[in-house]
């Protein structure tokens, strides 16, 4: 799996980031180039569209202190505050039975 940035919509490829529009843009490129290494790209969009497909926008109020909290880790870090909510909400639900 590769890296994703659900809070940008965009996924890394050969330490580059990429939306899907820019991912077109850069396969149109190398083709017009003559540059047919582009599977790596093809399935970039792929995995990007599969996991954006049904995702949503969630807001939440959170108490000052949970915030506070968040914003130090997020300042010690080069991970969005989404990012860590995101993975706190997987381990909650993961420990859950449904």
């Amino acid at each position: 799996m590769a890296n994703i940035n659900y809070d940008n919509r965009t996924i890394q490829v050969v330490d580059e980031w990429y939306t899907q529009p820019g991912l077109k843009d850069k396969i149109a490129e190398m083709l017009a180039s003559g540059d047919y290494k582009i599977t790596k790209y093809g399935q970039a969009i792929e995995e990007l569209d599969r996991e954006m497909e049904g995702a949503e926008d969630v807001s939440c109020v959170l108490p000052a202190k949970t915030i506070m909290g968040l914003t130090r880790l997020v300042s010690k870090s080069s991970r969005s505050t989404g990012d860590y909510i995101r993975e706190a909400l997987k381990i909650y639900l993961r420990s859950r039975k449904f």
